[in-house]
């Protein structure tokens, strides 16, 4: 993902690995910290591929086909910048 915002937008994107300092930086603006840990566990389960799979559930709810995401990025690209 870092990657290809870097493409679209024309400057540098890092990954960077979330740890316990973004966790305490969500609770601190007041997440309760069970909420903060599990949106923190996203990006470990995208690495590891637990949400590799696919649906139809956007289609099916929309009646077009999902674009992908670099379609969104360059719909949205001023927003990103």
């Amino acid at each position: 993902m870092a990657a290809l915002l870097s493409e679209v937008s024309g400057h540098p994107v890092e990954a960077v690995v979330v740890d316990d300092t973004f966790v305490e930086g969500l609770t601190a603006t007041g997440l309760p910290e069970p909420a903060a840990r599990a949106i923190a566990t996203y990006g470990r389960a995208i690495r590891e591929g637990y949400l590799d799979g696919t649906s139809e559930a956007v289609e099916n709810l929309t009646g077009r086909p999902p674009r992908s995401l670099q379609e969104v990025f360059e719909a949205h690209r001023a927003e990103l910048l």
